[in-house]
């Protein structure tokens, strides 16, 4: 039986790569990130080329929320997920990052 990974951040760079290599090893996959048109592109392919099921989430991981919806979205599908490679990059600068950087973690 085939395993699933999610892959956050897939439009470019590593993203791209880790979720080509997942799908070339044979794995379904489900491609998250904020460029729908570069994704949907992606899961053809990968669909086509190595006969997989690639499945496209047009969303901002970082946005409030949208990790609940995708949960959900994906459990509606009946899609379940044995692997997740968060790689969706966030930023954040100045003050912001100096409360970050500045708070007790443990």
């Amino acid at each position: 039986m085939r395993k699933t990974v999610l892959i956050t951040g897939v439009s470019g760079g590593i993203g791209k790569e880790l979720a080509n290599r997942f799908a070339k090893g044979g794995h379904h996959i489900v491609l998250v990130a904020r460029s729908e048109g570069k994704i949907q592109d992606l899961a053809q392919e990968y669909r086509k080329k190595y006969g997989i099921q690639a499945t496209v989430i047009a969303k901002d991981v970082a946005a409030p929320g949208v990790p609940q919806e995708i949960y959900h979205e994906l459990k509606e599908k009946g899609i379940v997920v044995d692997y997740l490679v968060n790689n969706a990059v966030s930023v954040c600068s100045g003050r912001l990052w100096k409360r970050i950087w500045n708070k007790k973690l443990i």
